[in-house]
């Protein structure tokens, strides 16, 4: 008797849990690759993105494959923050969650055609922030594209004709954390050399300080 008592307890933990746990995908392909300690907000969320195994890589040195997924909003609007949640496989093969990021894209424009983008409509809370956007990197949006693995976070950003930004930060096992590794302008052609750059003050000590706004505190001079 005490043994079917456990087994209903167990199984009304598991139904409970898989009540709070939200796992919802924007694509079926990714239900057969979450991790089942992925478990969103309860409410209008899903996973947007998610490498496929084979792509894994070890994000912190310890020799196995870890991974990340890109989520937010289903019916985004304009304003709303997407998030990238990066989780550590254990021995077990188990994954810790050690990190969500809120900054790489921090605000929806609602449109794919950057140059498009109108602010004329736009929530007062963060039309402000998109016209400084727009300024700042010649009328695109301010992240041109991303990349998570073994060499850390990489994070592109346009900056003018020639060049495009290129800010990088790698893993420190002691810190538990993505420092601040280098800066470049990288030329968008072969006769023209790289600059390197030092934004640290900026955009730095660690990943947590990254902000597409970090030209408006160089202008200040200011950390």
């Amino acid at each position: 008797m005490k043994n079917v008592f456990a087994i209903i307890l167990f199984m009304c933990y598991c139904y409970c849990f898989a009540q709070d746990c939200n796992r919802q995908t924007q694509l079926g392909m990714y239900d057969k690759i979450l991790p089942k300690e992925v478990c969103l907000p309860n409410g209008n969320y899903e996973i947007k993105y998610i490498k496929k195994c084979f792509e894994w890589q070890d994000l912190n040195g310890d020799g196995l494959k870890d991974f990340y997924c890109l989520w937010g909003k289903i019916s985004p609007q304009v304003g709303d923050t997407s998030y990238i949640s990066i989780y550590f496989q254990n021995a077990d093969s188990s994954f810790t969650q050690v990190k969500t990021l809120n900054n790489i894209y921090p605000l929806d424009h609602g449109n794919c055609m950057y140059h498009q983008i109108s602010t004329e409509n736009m929530p007062s809370s963060c039309k402000y922030i998109f016209e400084r956007y727009l300024d700042l990197y010649y009328g695109y949006y301010p992240m041109a594209s991303y990349s998570i693995d073994t060499e850390g976070i990489t994070i592109v950003m346009p900056n003018d004709a020639t060049y495009e930004l290129i800010v990088k930060y790698r893993y420190d096992a002691q810190l538990k954390n993505w420092i601040y590794n280098s800066a470049y302008l990288k030329s968008k052609y072969s006769e023209i050399q790289d600059e390197d750059c030092d934004y640290s003050k900026y955009l730095g000590p660690t990943i947590d300080n990254f902000d597409y706004l970090f030209w408006d505190k160089m202008e200040k001079n200011v950390e």
